[in-house]
């Protein structure tokens, strides 16, 4: 048979614009064509019409190279479930099909954090490590281990840099946004439908942008919404902490003290996230605003703040960083 249609090409130029590209002053090109292919699940052909089509990179043919934040967010956006950006998503985001009841329940989850600095290595003993502990959420969460050692502490050729091991106990709360002003605020950003976008600390500073472009992250989101309660006379905070069941994910959410005196969550990012990659999720979207379900733990610090900052003297250096919440099989009893 000839002149069949494949019905699976993708309109990058539709995917595209919905997708807010890392500008020129800002853009890292450093992953390879080859694989930027497999992260995006694409034929050669495939990347070269995506290129054409806008994708900005560096380089030309196989030397080409893009940026991470660019191939993550058209992966998202893709809408196929093929790319490994999507899937990742949709793993994080399976609780969101759960019953109510077990997003409120007691859960117990192992952190384990492992950090590596190659200064440190080179046996610079001047670094130093922050590492944000679990607080008592308002659901009675509550942190029952927590261990920071640094590889100064043990045997130097089997110990990585930072290793933090804890045990914590999560536990959900279901509340109401009473509060007409409260709500008002929150509804009028909803009503913009912000598309959520992998985005790093240095766009944090661009927040006011990417709200014109209609791009939000759980950072940017929160602390837009803390302002603007905070300017109608409501006491407001942003809270960032761990997400549960899978790697190296934080997140950023809103805490509130509503008219009847109660500090209450609000999360407008892992809603939209549901509805984006898994829209049979009814229950958890029938949530109020004003909740907090037991896949996150909390620590305490400002959502635009780092759960780990490791320095060298004054200055903050990046280092590798490896994040696992892994849930404890054996649930504490009522």
């Amino acid at each position: 048979m000839t002149g069949a249609v494949d019905v699976n090409i993708v309109d990058w130029s539709a995917v595209l614009s919905r997708v807010v590209l890392v500008d020129d002053a800002n853009r890292q090109p450093a992953v390879p064509a080859a694989e930027a292919r497999a992260m995006l699940r694409l034929a050669p052909d495939e990347l070269d019409r995506l290129t054409a089509a806008g994708l900005p990179g560096a380089g030309s043919g196989e030397d080409r190279r893009y940026d991470f934040r660019d191939l993550y967010n058209i992966g998202i956006y893709t809408g196929n479930g093929k790319s490994r950006p999507e899937q990742a998503m949709k793993v994080m985001m399976r609780f969101a099909s759960r019953p109510v009841e077990e997003l409120l329940s007691r859960r117990r989850w192992t952190i384990r954090i492992t950090g590596s600095c190659a200064a440190c290595r080179d046996g610079d003993a001047t670094g130093t490590w922050q590492v944000q502990v679990p607080v008592a959420s308002p659901a009675g969460g509550r942190g029952l281990s927590w261990r920071v050692r640094t590889r100064s502490e043990g045997p130097a050729e089997q110990q990585p840099d930072l290793l933090v091991e804890g045990t914590v106990e999560t536990a959900g709360v279901l509340h109401r946004i009473v509060s007409p002003a409260i709500r008002a605020v929150i509804d009028e950003f909803l009503g913009q439908a912000p598309r959520w976008h992998l985005l790093t600390q240095k766009q944090w500073a661009d927040a006011e942008r990417f709200h014109r472009l209609g791009v939000t992250d759980c950072v940017i989101a929160n602390l837009y919404l803390a302002d603007r309660l905070r300017a109608i006379g409501v006491e407001a905070r942003t809270r960032c902490g761990w997400m549960t069941g899978i790697v190296d994910v934080s997140h950023g959410w809103l805490e509130v003290r509503d008219e009847d005196g109660i500090l209450k969550a609000v999360d407008v990012i892992l809603p939209a996230l549901a509805r984006l990659l898994n829209p049979c999720s009814e229950p958890y979207l029938s949530m109020p605003l004003g909740s907090l379900i037991n896949r996150v733990i909390p620590a305490d610090c400002a959502a635009d703040q780092a759960l780990v900052v490791h320095k060298h003297g004054i200055e903050t250096v990046d280092c590798d960083l490896l994040t696992e919440v892994r849930p404890v099989l054996d649930r504490p009893g009522a």
